[in-house]
């Protein structure tokens, strides 16, 4: 409920931010609740792309990264390399 009252209150701010734009487009990731929540917004193309997915943040899903660096600290050195790599 809580997800569908924020998507039609986002859709009125879309709405009222963009109307005078001609050449605006929605993106979204490719998961399921984004395009969800975009739905509402009318009056402009939905365009889905892949690298706006969330990172699979495996055992340290949910925690702030002080959290991973008090109680995890090899992981959090790991971080950093990790995208470095990319």
């Amino acid at each position: 409920e809580a997800g569908e009252l924020y998507s039609k209150k986002l859709a009125k701010f879309v709405g009222k931010r963009l109307k005078s734009e001609w050449a605006a487009s929605i993106w979204t990731s490719t998961l399921q609740r984004t395009i969800l929540t975009a739905t509402p917004i009318i009056g402009f193309p939905k365009i889905q792309w892949r690298a706006l997915d969330e990172i699979n943040a495996g055992v340290c899903d949910g925690m702030a990264y002080a959290e991973i660096k008090k109680n995890m600290p090899e992981e959090y050195e790991y971080i950093g390399t990790e995208i470095l790599m990319e």
